[in-house]
């Protein structure tokens, strides 16, 4: 769980009583998964609730505290700690987890929305195994994937290069977001690989579904940074541990 600093909390809201007790185990004991809003992102492993983090949050941190999450995984805490006005640093080990808990967290106006929604025909487009002998993609053979998978994992790639073509990089991040989810799902298919007509329409919906979010998250954030479209420090920095611990050195 995430450690607090500069707070400004008084001693009567720190005092841990009967009731707060109680609040606080009724939010651990909650089995509700961790969904709603950019929650909806990418399912990453062992995340507790939203629920437990905001009764944490509000009980022992005020607006404008800083929240410092050395071990942020999915994101859960940087995610809730933001909409509630507090500032953030996160760090983790997993390059994953830094992608993840980014994406989360970055804004979409309604209009960066619209022309990422307009460009999902093309994108989509590009994502077609006939057109595999004139793209540039990896020559390597997916490597654990045998059978049909291959035609997932080539559709998957495609998505990916056509990406590049987004001209912003917070629209950039959302879609990548939304191709993680895709191959999250197609992998849960198990013994029957998906279509390719089903990938695409999946990459789609996430797409239309996750730039939503973004830009619900972005209008939340708003009252508290003033301008929801740059997320800078000291309202949120995400580390990668490894290079903090080289730059700590």
């Amino acid at each position: 769980m995430a450690m607090k600093m500069e707070t400004s909390c008084s001693t009567e809201k720190r005092r841990t009583d009967r009731r707060s007790v109680s609040r606080i185990l009724d939010a651990v004991r909650d089995q509700r998964p961790a969904t709603g809003g950019t929650h909806d992102f990418y399912r990453y492993p062992a995340r507790f609730s939203p629920r437990f983090v905001q009764s944490m949050l509000d009980l022992y941190t005020e607006p404008g505290d800083l929240v410092i999450d050395p071990f942020m995984g999915g994101g859960t805490t940087v995610v809730e700690a933001l909409k509630m006005g507090r500032r953030v640093a996160a760090s983790d080990i997993n390059s994953l987890a830094h992608f993840v808990a980014r994406a989360k967290t970055t804004p979409l106006s309604e209009c960066e929305r619209a022309d990422l929604v307009a460009t999902l025909p093309d994108l989509v487009a590009a994502a077609t195994l006939r057109r595999v002998a004139g793209a540039s993609i990896d020559p390597a053979p997916p490597k654990n994937l045998t059978g049909e998978w291959w035609r997932v994992a080539r559709v998957l790639w495609l998505l990916k290069e056509a990406l590049n073509r987004l001209k912003t990089q917070s629209v950039r991040t959302v879609a990548q977001a939304a191709l993680l989810r895709t191959g999250q799902w197609s992998v849960e298919c198990n013994d029957m690989p998906p279509t390719v007509d089903a990938v695409r329409d999946y990459f789609a919906n996430s797409v239309s579904e996750l730039s939503a979010h973004s830009v619900g998250l972005g209008k939340e954030l708003e009252g508290h940074t003033g301008d929801s479209s740059a997320l800078c420090a000291p309202y949120l920095a995400l580390q990668d541990a490894t290079r903090f611990a080289r730059s700590a050195a």
